[in-house]
């Protein structure tokens, strides 16, 4: 038997268990003082993301400026989500 495949399915059920399992994983680390967070790289710009668009929001999540911060989803999308 055949998978059974949602066609109308935009790939939101599978974010959100990505995201929910990062959320899982950086409080189960935190302890540790190891931090996890999510990139959402979404780009409604009709344009791929240049790669230093993305690198640049890795870059600040992995240092020392951003200390405090685990569990997050940083959305470097283009504005899609202020819609």
């Amino acid at each position: 038997m055949a998978p059974v495949v949602d066609e109308t399915d935009d790939g939101w059920h599978g974010t959100m268990a990505v995201n929910a399992t990062g959320r899982r994983a950086a409080l189960e680390h935190a302890p540790h003082r190891i931090r996890i967070n999510a990139i959402c790289p979404v780009t409604p710009l009709r344009r791929r993301a240049e790669p230093e668009e993305i690198s640049s929001a890795v870059a600040f999540l992995a240092s020392d400026e951003a200390i405090h911060i685990t569990g997050a989803e940083l959305a470097v999308d283009g504005g899609y989500l202020a819609r």
